[in-house]
């Protein structure tokens, strides 16, 4: 079965799309029933005022990354149910800087992981998105 996941503890869509998608259905261990959970880029906008977040490639990512955990929190799991996050980074050279702020987040959890140069959209330095895979509630 397919579900949207919203949440407004991160950004509302500013297009056609959602913030995540769970597909459920599958079996896991101990009978718990599991699903992969797609979440949609985040950029960073802060979702209590709508605004863009400015200032540091630092402020940026914690918004991207408080976004994102916002998501995966609303559909029952949490940041250790992640398992692929793809980065998108306006300028490479703020790798290091990204990779500060992501450790605060992840932590010795080690999701597999891309970092592309890419353009965001509207002049964001940073957006990120995520794969997840969720234990979830019967």
């Amino acid at each position: 079965m397919i579900k949207i996941v919203q949440t407004d503890k991160a950004p509302v869509p500013v297009g056609p799309y959602s913030q995540g998608v769970m597909v459920d259905g599958l079996l896991c261990e101990n009978g718990l029933h599991c699903g992969f959970l797609f979440i949609s880029g985040m950029v960073p906008i802060d979702p209590s005022t709508g605004e863009p977040v400015k200032g540091s490639i630092q402020d940026q990512a914690r918004r991207c990354l408080l976004n994102l955990k916002a998501i995966v929190e609303a559909a029952g799991g949490s940041l250790n149910d992640i398992v692929k996050v793809t980065v998108f980074l306006r300028d490479i050279k703020n790798f290091d800087d990204f990779n500060k702020v992501y450790s605060e987040f992840f932590g010795t959890y080690k999701p597999a992981r891309s970092v592309v140069e890419a353009k965001p959209p509207r002049g964001f330095e940073v957006e990120v998105e995520a794969v997840a895979f969720v234990k979830l509630k019967a």
